[in-house]
């Protein structure tokens, strides 16, 4: 199941491929506490884009910074809002975003239009290294690759800060 990558926008894909680590990890021994951190790390290595499919690495960027935003914002975001910080002078964001959000929706539903994670739990998982990194070794086994899935709290806090101030210098 390791080897199954970017099930995409698929659902029936994307059930079996958690259905495929659920049976390898009763089958290696996994202990339940790492069940989640184990399904956390698939659902961000099939969200992200990757180039063995031909993406780009700013495509994977993109999506860790929008991941990020949403995690870090002390209040959920509008899609709209979320399109506006994150567009530059040089980049708009629309589409970026949108595939994003379609790629993450089993843990950012945004069912009533704000953008926030569905459970705590996921943000603990992204905002720790250790602990993402640890999940994604399965899927990723090289650590330098794995370092584009991870989010760098503190990096990731200075440039929401950096998209907030050239949001208001745009107004």
């Amino acid at each position: 199941a390791a080897t199954k990558r970017n099930a995409g926008f698929d659902p029936d894909k994307r059930l079996k491929n958690v259905l495929a680590d659920m049976r390898d990890e009763g089958r290696l021994g996994i202990r339940w506490a790492n069940r989640v951190d184990n399904l956390y790390a698939r659902i961000l290595f099939e969200a992200f884009p990757n180039s063995r499919d031909g993406s780009d690495e700013t495509e994977k960027v993109a999506a860790r910074r929008i991941l990020a935003t949403i995690i870090l914002a002390k209040e959920p975001l509008r899609k709209e809002d979320l399109v506006a910080l994150t567009s530059t002078e040089e980049w708009d964001s629309q589409n970026t975003v949108t595939s994003t959000l379609l790629s993450l929706k089993s843990i950012i539903p945004a069912s009533d239009g704000q953008l926030r994670t569905c459970h705590k739990s996921i943000s603990d998982f992204i905002l720790s290294t250790e602990r993402s990194s640890t999940a994604l070794s399965r899927f990723v086994p090289d650590e330098s690759e794995r370092g584009s899935y991870i989010v760098n709290a503190e990096e990731e806090n200075k440039q929401f800060a950096l998209m907030c101030l050239r949001l208001m210098l745009r107004m």
